[in-house]
């Protein structure tokens, strides 16, 4: 199923909140395993799915930010949480609205203000994490 989407701060804003949630619908359905998802270089849209599903799953804000940056080796150009300009913006808007939350707790707060229930969150926990 191809979903049209936005990276970084593009999931701020209701149409890229709407198009989160779709995408992570389907990795709340296990029929649709194994998922596939990717972009033209697989850093920008497929680490910004990357870093919700991380937090999802549970992981430190320092893994995250980690995991985000290897996105780095998907192409030529570097990526990096502080460096890459998309990134900061979602980032420093993040911080802005949410200064005494870790990048999890943002990431997390912006799922649920995408309409994303935690039935959804519990069931991508249940297919994604050994028991």
């Amino acid at each position: 199923q191809l979903i049209p989407f936005d990276a970084y701060g593009a999931t701020l804003n209701d149409v890229g909140r709407a198009n989160l949630r779709k995408i992570l619908e389907i990795f709340a359905d296990e029929e649709n395993y194994p998922v596939y998802f990717h972009c033209a270089v697989g850093a920008d849209r497929t680490g910004t799915i990357g870093m919700y599903l991380d937090a999802i799953l549970g992981m430190s804000s320092e893994d995250i930010i980690l995991n985000y940056n290897f996105t780095s080796l998907a192409g030529e150009l570097i990526r990096s949480w502080y460096h890459t300009s998309d990134c900061i913006g979602l980032w420093e808007y993040l911080e802005e609205i949410m200064p005494d939350k870790t990048v999890a707790e943002r990431l997390m707060a912006n799922l649920k203000k995408s309409g994303i229930t935690d039935e959804t969150l519990d069931t991508i926990r249940d297919i994604l994490l050994e028991k």
